[in-house]
């Protein structure tokens, strides 16, 4: 098979859940290059129940995760009410192929989802180390991290905001909700205010009317949209709240990183930064290439 084949009678269905969901860089990747691609922010759309024709199914939500425990978790409410697991997916759907691609850079598999990891063909690593047990469950190719792209960019006005003030992630999306909102966050972090620093929510539900509430109060806040990765690469110093991916793709790119506790300031050891010229791109080619060998194994 060749990947003129592989455009011709394969459709490619990309999944996730809100910042669960990291795969618009590799949606306008492949629409570009003229793949018929679906893609399902699920926080935003509900999943088809039906797709015909040959399907690529590639997800980046965590695989552990079943649709009744999300909403447990979360409610049955909407969006939530939308979630589908990827292994439900996957028994709906029947893909010929299933792909990996995670939205979390500190930790792309959990220690509990590694024998879930059967369920899927291939699995786009972002970076080493990686677990040699992977190997005995799927494919693994080292693509590197699908958020660290050419493709993402941030308006000029933007990236001179950051390079000149840096930039605040706020993570734990929900204990912020849960005590108080904006007022607690501006109340625990008076930097926002008092320096003037900018502020991102993760894509998430209650965020929009978070952002209203800052930008009320005064806080500079950018669009929680805007692609997180590149907002890093183009800023002096990265702030967050408490420690998550951020942290972790802040040392991939070389990019200082601060977490703040309630007022005082807690710098983060630097000691695994690697150079930013030495990191290179999301390997589009690579996946594609995968792709189509394994599908060509399996005709």
């Amino acid at each position: 098979m060749s990947i003129a084949n592989v455009r011709n009678h394969y459709q490619f269905l990309l999944c996730g859940f809100g910042c669960e969901y990291s795969l618009s860089p590799l949606a306008r990747y492949l629409a570009e290059r003229g793949y018929r691609t679906i893609a399902v922010d699920m926080q935003d759309t509900p999943l088809p129940e039906e797709i015909a024709g040959p399907l690529v199914f590639i997800s980046s939500q965590h695989p552990a995760c079943s649709s009744l425990v999300f909403q447990a978790h979360w409610g049955e409410t909407q969006p939530f009410c939308q979630y589908v697991a990827p292994l439900e997916i996957r028994q709906r759907l029947r893909p010929a192929c299933s792909v990996f691609i995670p939205h979390d850079l500190e930790t792309p598999i959990r220690p509990e989802e590694l024998v879930y990891m059967s369920a899927f063909d291939l699995y786009a690593a972002p970076s080493g180390p990686i677990n040699p047990a992977l190997g005995h469950y799927c494919k693994v190719i080292k693509t590197g991290w699908i958020k660290h792209n050419q493709l993402d960019q941030i308006a000029p006005d933007i990236e001179a905001i950051v390079a000149e003030r840096g930039l605040m992630f706020v993570n734990q999306i929900v204990q912020v909700l849960l005590r108080g909102g904006a007022r607690y966050l501006l109340s625990s972090y008076p930097e926002i205010l008092a320096k003037g620093l900018p502020v991102k929510l993760p894509v998430w539900p209650g965020c929009d009317a978070l952002e209203k509430e800052l930008a009320a109060l005064g806080a500079l806040v950018l669009p929680a949209a805007l692609p997180s990765t590149s907002l890093i690469a183009a800023s002096r110093a990265v702030y967050v709240n408490c420690p998550g991916s951020v942290v972790t793709e802040a040392r991939y790119l070389n990019v200082p990183v601060t977490v703040l506790r309630s007022g005082a300031q807690e710098v983060t050891p630097q000691n695994n930064t690697t150079s930013k010229s030495l990191v290179p791109p999301f390997n589009f080619p690579l996946l594609l290439e995968s792709i189509d060998l394994l599908l060509g194994a399996h005709r």
